[in-house]
């Protein structure tokens, strides 16, 4: 009965806040955006936004729709009338820590897919670029080998140049006009590869051959860093294929996607800790403001480190799991002292 009687209260006042969020935030980027489309792109950029708004409103809904349940419960005394019945806060607590944990999951399992990458192609439909879907110059080290790629596609790539070290010394050079991903290594056509051995060049046509294994396009285009976050399933992807080389950013995107969105269940602890059971116990209103303005403050400094992490400017442990991690044990610290 109280499961029931929580899970629909909660599940509704969610829902109204994380829709208000999440249509208040697509709106103003629309009207800030200043773009000039077609009505069936603006619809599209509109939807791209609107699912990259779900990093925003998901968290907001489940804590401040945390607040305005305990604040309705309060209020109509059945916080009280629950107290009288034998149930503790942290009987209470418990499904609204479910229902948020269950959502944050779900979303977490989203970002695994295409979705992480919605805010880029928001992007480049405000630079007319999303049909093309095309990205130049890229330049990548793994292990001894740097790769330049003139235009890289959604599955093909233009202008693909391989240079091999040994020992610091440049021993093969590898160029190809056009390839092709065919799911698991690319396949270079039109290939001229050039081996440099003691005092000359011996310079081989090749028709096409298969290289670059486990190079999937969209991990190649966050590596050289053109792309800010990762899909955690192509991030994984990425540090399997690639070695000798700065991870840093990829670590923080599965960092960013996998454990910041955990600070809504925990940040809902914190709150049951300062709440009071009857009206007349403390101020409502100043209770709302502060909790508030508070989520909003930690929130805003969680921002800035995620953006820190993927601008390379900070070590993605330190910045991101390391106040992660703080914030769990405090919240399983709080969790057990209710």
């Amino acid at each position: 009965m109280l499961n029931r009687y929580i899970y629909f209260l909660y599940a509704k006042h969610f829902l109204i806040i994380f829709l208000s969020i999440d249509i208040f935030y697509t709106l103003i980027d629309f009207l800030f955006s200043s773009i000039n489309l077609s009505a069936n792109m603006t619809l599209l950029y509109l939807f791209f936004v609107s699912i990259y708004g779900f990093k925003i409103a998901i968290p907001f809904g489940l804590i401040f729709g945390t607040i305005s349940s305990l604040v309705y419960m309060i209020k109509s005394n059945n916080l009280v009338i629950l107290h009288s019945f034998g149930y503790s806060k942290k009987d209470i607590l418990k499904p609204f820590l479910i229902f948020s944990t269950i959502i944050t999951s779900i979303y977490i399992v989203i970002s695994g897919t295409d979705v992480a990458y919605f805010y880029d192609n928001a992007n480049a439909i405000k630079k007319n670029e999303y049909n093309t879907n095309r990205t130049t110059n890229l330049f990548i080290r793994n292990g001894n080998q740097f790769i330049y790629i003139q235009s890289l596609y959604t599955n093909s790539a233009d202008g693909v140049n391989i240079f091999e070290f040994e020992n610091s010394k440049l021993k093969k050079i590898t160029y190809s006009k056009s390839a092709k991903y065919d799911g698991k290594a690319w396949e270079l056509y039109d290939v001229k590869e050039s081996k440099i051995e003691s005092y000359k060049i011996v310079s081989t046509d090749i028709k096409s051959i298969k290289t670059l294994h486990g190079f999937k396009p969209k991990v190649i285009d966050l590596v050289s860093e053109h792309k800010r976050y990762l899909s955690f399933i192509d991030a994984f992807d990425a540090i399997k294929v690639f070695h000798n080389i700065n991870l840093d950013r990829v670590f923080a995107s599965i960092y960013i996607t996998i454990f910041v969105p955990f600070f809504a269940p925990i940040a809902i602890i914190i709150i049951f800790f300062n709440i009071k059971i009857h009206q007349r116990l403390f101020d409502i209103r100043l209770f709302s403001s502060i909790t508030i303005f508070s989520t909003i403050s930690l929130w805003g400094i969680l921002y800035i480190l995620q953006n820190i992490a993927t601008s390379k400017n900070g070590n993605a442990e330190v910045v991101i799991l390391l106040p992660m991690s703080i914030l769990f044990i405090i919240g399983l610290y709080i969790y057990k002292k209710i």
